[in-house]
């Protein structure tokens, strides 16, 4: 269950353009937890990347979702706390 709430979760993450044109890459470690509905809620950085641009575009992205609306089937009536790193990972072509 959680690692489908954290591939779902993925989904919403973007690199910001800033970071990726310098070169920056770094882990923000948040946490979270996803009420029995789908709402997100407590989102907080844990551990930051010492990037503050990464930080907050993992922060953000989070506090835009609102609600997860298909964690409601997984989540079966119950709430759960959850960690999520984001990797920020520039790919070398």
């Amino acid at each position: 269950m959680l690692g489908e709430l954290r591939t779902r979760l993925s989904r919403y993450l973007t690199y910001p353009p800033l970071a990726r044109s310098r070169g920056w890459e770094g882990t923000v470690w948040l946490s979270l937890r996803v009420e029995s509905d789908g709402q997100l809620d407590k989102i907080r950085l844990e551990r930051s990347s010492g990037y503050a641009v990464l930080d907050n575009s993992a922060l953000n992205s989070l506090q835009r979702i609102g609600n997860l609306v298909e964690a409601r089937v997984w989540l079966e009536g119950r709430g759960v706390d959850m960690q999520l790193p984001v990797i920020y990972r520039l790919i070398e072509n």
